[in-house]
This record gives C-alpha cells, sequence and structure tokens, in this order.
C-alpha cells in the first residue's frame, strides 16, 4: 500500500497544496502512511496523522446521530480564513483518510475544492492498482486431496 501510495503522489504536481501545507494519509487508527511538506514548519506527522484519524472517528459518532448520512456525504473541517486542517475519508476497503493542513492560503475555498479532486484521483488509483496488484492465484493451485494427504502424513499421525 505505501509504495502504491507513493508511486500515486509522485506522479502528481502537489505545488498548490504544499507551498503552503502537508498532506497526510492515515489508517484508521492514526498511523500515518504518508506523509507530504515542504519546508520544516514544525508539524509532527504522526501526531497530526493521531489528531486527524480521532477527529475522523468523533465526526462519524456525530453524523450517526443524523441517521440517514454516509461517510462520503461529509467532511471534517477545522479552519480560519486562511488556515485551517481539513479530512476527508477515503472511500476505499482500507477505510483511510486524507488530510490536508494549511497555512497562509489565499483562498483556502478553491484549495479544498482541487483536495477534494485529488482525494476523488487517489479513490481511482487505488482501486485500479489493488486490483491490479491482488493475488488471486494460490501457492498450491492444482494440488490433489491425495497429495495434501502426503504432504501432512508425518505430521498428523
Amino acid at each position: 500500500m505505501d509504495q502504491i501510495l507513493r508511486d500515486f503522489f509522485n506522479s502528481r504536481n502537489l505545488d498548490n497544496f504544499l507551498s503552503s501545507g502537508a498532506i497526510i494519509v492515515s489508517r484508521p487508527d492514526g498511523i500515518p502512511l504518508i506523509s507530504y511538506e515542504v519546508g520544516d514548519k514544525g508539524w509532527e506527522e504522526n501526531s497530526l496523522s493521531a489528531l486527524a484519524a480521532a477527529s475522523w472517528q468523533a465526526a462519524e459518532s456525530i453524523v450517526k446521530v443524523f441517521g440517514s448520512m454516509s461517510s462520503d456525504d461529509y467532511r471534517f473541517s477545522f479552519d480560519t480564513t486562511s488556515s485551517g486542517f481539513y479530512i476527508l475519508k477515503l472511500n476505499t476497503s482500507d477505510d483511510l483518510i486524507i488530510s490536508y493542513i494549511y497555512n497562509d492560503q489565499e483562498n483556502p475555498g478553491k484549495a479544498k475544492s482541487l483536495f477534494r479532486g485529488l482525494k476523488d484521483s487517489l479513490e481511482s488509483y487505488l482501486l485500479e492498482n489493488k486490483e491490479a496488484t491482488s493475488n488471486d492465484t494460490f501457492l498450491f493451485d492444482e494440488i490433489s486431496d491425495d497429495e495434501v494427504d502426503e504432504l501432512f502424513m508425518g505430521v498428523v499421525g
């Protein structure tokens, strides 16, 4: 998964996002899988990733109050007019979240819109590449019951 994420982000122009912020893709438990930022902003990737995961879980709990919404219907945003923390859930089987932390952004609305487009592209990329790398073959593809019995005869008995 890490390599697929790296390949995706290395193939994209992230200048719009990284000139004033950072992107982190995290597991639901808050472990960062990958992060990108320009310069040393003093942000701790592990802390921000854990914060993003906890914030997302809190947001999901709040949404359960409304009942009819799915996680595709909402996002978590904590921001001012130029700085903020924006979290989206990737619609994949891994329940990953992607966060955009920005500072001194001239047009945060446009940046968020571009970030949602990046998220959609990442979802498609993950779906395509996970299917391409999924291992549907078995180690012992054509083995008979007699051969299995013979293999384990010394173990059982």
